[in-house]
């Protein structure tokens, strides 16, 4: 598997293929691994640069329990590491960082990841290579009650690390094996692995442990996505909290466990309730505006439309058609008839009068007395389609259903859909067919 311990780092340089110095895969393996350290301040980042068969791809991960100005500290330090260790591999990753990061210079797990490629492995899951270091010292205690608390302590951390978000996917935590000696426990999965991933290869390292030195007082097993830590010292940094999605396990006195992720339940639900209420309150406003003209289009709109008539008052109106008598009556429209009139210099006119039961408003009547509408109203199959399209008429938008209205004369058919030549149409695409066949 070709993997060193260098210290407190752990490296492979991959046998996939070599690259000689300044070459074009060089020169972006160089760039990339200096941009990782600025960028990866939040935890987690990956990137790319080139275009393949040069294309170089490379993430950086830091342990979730250090500081943003540690983290670029490790990974610029790693980065380095690498390219010396490395020097002309096309693929290779290294867990490590400088000594002395956690705090009291306590022993700790390599903080940092960095790994790059001449392929995309992003939200690919790679259980090997592993490589695992061990402590020499052997567990003293009951071993039916070690197996007991530390199985249950590794399980747990291993759901919640994989339920992380893409962001981070880390987990801490200690049980008591006696009452004078806590085990303390750390795993971590690269956040671009799905949580099943996570999962899988978070066990796979717990079943490598225990196949090969189960009882052993802690060890260290790391590969290119995930982590895992056991001590019976606390070699994590405890005074950096992780991100809250990400729960800690701890025992009280009396052997019960307190989450954190209560806590968390607690704040989103009552997030959530507000918003809820926020919607609700909008809702009622709008129901609200929305049942006020409703109820105003109940109402006799006559006077209204007499102080609004946008041209014509509605004196001159009602002289001009005589008052509405049914003789001079056009026809009925949607939410009104139409009729026939003359204004005092002998001009013919139309009137559509609103009727005071129709279930349409003022504003669809206003939308017609307009240019440009913004609500399309009429019957579809006479409207002109810039009408239709754009809310824009003119006297050519009549003249268009006029032409619709001389077809159905000429045609003896309606303006509504019937088949034609096995297809279904309207009749002004029949007239155009048979216009371009030359046979109207």
């Amino acid at each position: 598997m070709l993997i060193s311990v260098n210290g407190i780092s752990t490296f492979r340089c991959y046998d996939t293929g070599n690259f000689t110095a300044n070459s074009s895969y060089g020169r972006n393996r160089d760039l990339v691994l200096s941009s990782l350290a600025s960028n990866a301040t939040g935890g987690f980042y990956n990137a790319s640069i080139g275009q393949k068969p040069d294309k170089v791809y490379a993430l950086a991960l830091c342990s979730g329990d250090i500081s943003a100005k540690e983290c670029f500290r490790c990974v610029n330090f790693t980065s380095q590491e690498i390219l010396t260790n490395c020097p002309n591999q096309k693929e290779a990753f290294m867990w490590g960082g400088p000594s002395g990061m956690l705090a009291g210079n306590l022993p700790g797990p390599t903080p940092c990841l960095v790994r790059y490629s001449n392929r995309s492995f992003l939200g690919i899951m790679e259980v090997d290579p592993v490589a695992l270091s061990q402590n020499t010292g052997d567990i003293t205690s009951d071993s039916s009650e070690f197996k007991k608390i530390w199985g249950n302590l590794t399980d747990g951390l291993v759901k919640k690390a994989s339920k992380g978000t893409s962001r981070i996917k880390y987990a801490t935590g200690e049980a008591n094996l006696t009452p004078f000696q806590p085990i303390y426990a750390l795993m971590e999965c690269t956040p671009d692995l799905s949580e099943s991933d996570c999962d899988t290869c978070l066990r796979r390292y717990v079943d490598e442990y225990q196949n090969c030195c189960y009882g052993r007082k802690g060890v260290i097993v790391q590969g290119p996505n995930c982590m895992f830590r056991w001590e019976l010292y606390p070699f994590y940094n405890l005074t950096v909290a992780p991100p809250p999605a990400i729960s800690t396990i701890t025992k009280d006195n009396n052997g019960g466990e307190n989450n954190s992720r209560t806590i968390v339940i607690i704040v989103v639900s009552i997030i959530m309730l507000l918003v809820l209420v926020a919607l609700a309150y909008v809702f009622l406003r709008k129901w609200k505006a929305k049942q006020d003209i409703r109820s105003k289009q109940g109402r006799n709109y006559v006077d209204e439309i007499e102080s609004e008539s946008m041209q014509l008052d509605f004196s001159t109106v009602k002289a001009a058609t005589n008052d509405f008598p049914d003789d001079n009556k056009l026809g009925h429209g949607g939410f009104g008839a139409v009729y026939k009139g003359r204004l005092s210099n002998g001009q013919d006119i139309a009137v559509k009068r609103l009727s005071t039961n129709s279930g349409q408003g003022d504003i669809e009547f206003k939308n017609e007395t307009q240019g440009d509408t913004s609500r399309v109203v009429g019957t579809f199959g006479y409207m002109a389609p810039e009408y239709v399209k754009h809310g824009q008429f003119s006297v050519k938008s009549d003249v268009f259903s006029f032409g619709v209205l001389v077809l159905e004369i000429i045609g003896g058919r309606k303006n509504s859909c019937f088949v034609y030549e096995e297809k279904t149409v309207d009749l002004l695409t029949y007239a155009w067919m048979n216009w371009k066949k030359e046979e109207l």
